[in-house]
Formats: structure tokens, sequence, C-alpha cells
């Protein structure tokens, strides 16, 4: 089952304001940003999709990209509504429920590490 998190940009006067912060995010065409931002969710972050290669390498995790991305937004005066999308249920988030799961995340990626470390490295 897919596990989303969605950003929705409130005040959505002048998207094209917004458009490079999300473009640096995910790498979409400006007209399909655009049409996000007026629309529907302006940026997405899958929890299950597996890591970009080069985000691997330089140890950049996925959940902080977005959650820099909502600071950017933020800092840009974006006015941000956040969703969470779990198979067809769609649910209004706070800003602090996502920083929790986002930290939740790192916790139990945290946690698979040391315990890889531990098989393999006894494995040895």
């Amino acid at each position: 089952m897919n596990r989303f998190m969605h950003i929705k940009i409130k005040n959505v006067e002048k998207p094209t304001k917004y458009i490079p912060a999300i473009r640096k995010y995910n790498g979409d065409s400006i007209g399909d940003i655009k049409n996000r931002i007026m629309t529907g969710y302006a940026a997405s972050f899958d929890w299950f999709a597996p890591e970009d290669f080069m985000d691997y390498v330089n140890d950049i995790k996925p959940c902080h990209k977005f959650r820099s991305l909502i600071d950017e937004l933020i800092s840009q005066g974006a006015e941000l509504a956040f969703f969470e999308q779990y198979g067809e249920d769609v649910e209004e988030i706070t800003l602090e429920m996502l920083d929790n799961a986002i930290q939740m995340c790192e916790n139990i990626r945290a946690q698979t590490d040391r315990e890889n470390e531990l098989r393999f490295g006894a494995e040895q």
C-alpha cells in the first residue's frame, strides 16, 4: 500500500513564485508544477519510493529533502496545508505530525542500520 505526504499551497495568487523551489525538489516541468499548485498538491513525498542513487551517495535523506522544501516555501511566504495519504485515505495533518513521521522514519532507519552492522559484522 502506498503512503504519501502532500503539500498544498493555499495562497496561489502568484504560483510562479514557488516554482523554482519545487522544481529543485523534484525536477518536474514548470507547466506541471504550476498546474499542480493551482489544482492540487504542489509537491508530494512517497515514503516507499527507492532513494535516488546520488542522494544515497551524498547521504541526503529523501524525507529531509522534502522537509527542506517545506522550509523554503514557508520562507517565501507560502501558506501551506499538509496531507497524509495511505492507500485511498487522505487526511489533513499538521506540520508537527509530519515532523514526527519524519523523525520516526529516521529512528527506524537508524535502528535498521545498526542491526545490519551487527548482523553483517558478525558474519565476517
